[in-house]
C-alpha cells in the first residue's frame, strides 16, 4: 500500500468479500507516509486488516518516514515469519513486535537509526527460528549495533547482511568496524553467509574498511559478499566470494582487493564473482542470482527499468538512474565542498543522508511488483 486511500479501500474490500478475499492475503507491505492527523485512523484500519487476514506471514513497514506520535504499528499475529521494519520505529515498539512474532520469525530486516539513545538490554528477545537478518544503519546508528546485539537471542541465525553506511571526511577515511565486529562476536559463530552491502557510490570513494577482525568472529562462514572499500582479508573456510564493484575513483584500491582473493588467503576458495554497483540497491542479489560456471549458461533479465546480465564471474546491472554515471570521476560529487560531504553537524548529516540513500530493496519483490524502487529512482533524480 503506497497511498493513504488504499488502506481504508483494502479494508472495505476485505469486509465486503464475506471471507473470500481475506484468506488470499499473505503479505502486507506499507510504503505510505502517515501524517500525524491520520495516525489514529491508521492504527484502527491497519489493525483491523491484520486481524481479518488469517494467512498473513509477511509484514513490512517500508516507508522511509517515521510514524507520527499518534500512530503505531499493529499487533501482529504469531504466524508472521517475515518482518521488515525500514523506518525509525521506537525501540520499545520493536521489542513488543519481536516478542509477539518472535517465536515463528524466520526473516527480519530492521533499521537502527542514530536517534536511539539507549536500549533496555534487560529485555532479551528470543528468536529461536530466525535464520536471516538484515540490518540497516546510518553512520551514527552504527554506534547502536552492540546494545542491539545484546537484546537478541538468535541461535539459528545463518545469514547476516549489514547495510554499511559511512561519510568519508578528512581524517575519517577508515570506517571503524568495531561495532559490526562486536555484533558478530555475539551472533557470528554459526553464520554461513555474511554480506557487507555498500551504500550508493558517492559514499564509497573516500574510505576503507578493515574487515579482518570481523571475519575472525565468523569461523564457519562459506559465502562472503565483500564491500568494495574493504581492505584485503583472509579466511580459512570461505568457498565463495562475491565482491561489489567500486566507484571509479576507488578503482585502484579495489584492484588490490580483487587480486588478493586467491587460494593463499582463502584455501577453500572455489568461486569469485563481481557484482555491479548498479545493483547495490538490492540486498538479495548475491543469494537470488545463482552463480554460473559456463559461458553458455549466461543470461539476461530486463524488468522495471533494470537490466541484468550474468556472465561467468560477473553480474552486470543497469538502472535508468545510475549513480556512477551521475557522480563519476571529476563530477560534481568529487568536489570536496560538494553537499554530500559538507554538513553543519553530525545529526543533520546523518538524518539527511539516511532519508536519501539508506534504503534497501528486494530484487525478488521487484520482480513480483511489490517493491517501491521505481518511485524511489524517480525521486532520486529530482
Amino acid at each position: 500500500m503506497k497511498r493513504l486511500r488504499q488502506i481504508p479501500a483494502l479494508l472495505q474490500t476485505i469486509e465486503s468479500s464475506q471471507g473470500k478475499f481475506d484468506v488470499l492475503i499473505k503479505n502486507i507491505t506499507m510504503h505510505a507516509y502517515i501524517p500525524e492527523s491520520y495516525g489514529a485512523s491508521f492504527v484502527r484500519y491497519i489493525q483491523r486488516i491484520v486481524d481479518m487476514c488469517p494467512r498473513v506471514s509477511k509484514f513490512a513497514f517500508a516507508s522511509q518516514c517515521q510514524l507520527p506520535p499518534t500512530a503505531r504499528l499493529p499487533i501482529l499475529k504469531p504466524s508472521i515469519t517475515h518482518l521488515q521494519l525500514h523506518a525509525a520505529i521506537p525501540p520499545a515498539e520493536i521489542i513488543d513486535l519481536l516478542k509477539i512474532a518472535g517465536e515463528n520469525l524466520m526473516w527480519l530486516l530492521i533499521y537502527v537509526p542514530s536517534s536511539y539513545q539507549t536500549w533496555d538490554v534487560s529485555k532479551v528477545c528470543h528468536l529461536p527460528n530466525l535464520t536471516d537478518l538484515l540490518i540497516e544503519t546510518t553512520p551514527l546508528g552504527n554506534n547502536h549495533l552492540t546494545p542491539f546485539a545484546q537484546i537478541l537471542s538468535m541461535p539459528s541465525l545463518r545469514r547476516l547482511t549489514f547495510k554499511v553506511d559511512h561519510f568519508a571526511q578528512p581524517g575519517f577515511e577508515l570506517l571503524d568496524m568495531e561495532n559490526f565486529t562486536s555484533f558478530c562476536r555475539i551472533h557470528g559463530h554459526y553464520l554461513q553467509f555474511l554480506h557487507l552491502q555498500p551504500n550508493f557510490s558517492w559514499t564509497m570513494r573516500r574510505y576503507t574498511a578493515s574487515l579482518q577482525r570481523l571475519l575472525d568472529t565468523c569461523p564457519i562462514v562459506d559465502h562472503l559478499v565483500l564491500h568494495p572499500c574493504a581492505e584485503p582479508v583472509a579466511h580459512s573456510n570461505v568457498k565463495w566470494i562475491d565482491i561489489w564493484s567500486p566507484h571509479p575513483a576507488a578503482a585502484e584500491s579495489w584492484d588490490l582487493l580483487r587480486q588478493s582473493l586467491n587460494k593463499t588467503a582463502f584455501p577453500k576458495l572455489q568461486r569469485v564473482r563481481e557484482l555491479s554497483s548498479g545493483l547495490a540497491l538490492f540486498f538479495d542479489v548475491p543469494t537470488l542470482i545463482d552463480a554460473i560456471d559456463r559461458q553458455e549458461d549466461a543470461f539476461e533479465l530486463a524488468f522495471h527499468g533494470i537490466k541484468v546480465r550474468h556472465d561467468v564471474g560477473f553480474v552486470q546491472g543497469q538502472r535508468h538512474i545510475d549513480v556512477d554515471s551521475i557522480y563519476g570521476p571529476g563530477g560534481e560529487a568529487d568536489d570536496d565542498n560538494s553537499s554530500d560531504f559538507s554538513f553543519s553537524s553530525d545529526e543533520s548529516r546523518d538524518s539527511e543522508h539516511s532519508s536519501r540513500t539508506n534504503s534497501v530493496y528486494s530484487l525478488r519483490d521487484l520482480c513480483h511488483g511489490t517493491s517501491d524502487v521505481d518511485n524511489y529512482s524517480s525521486w532520486e533524480s529530482d
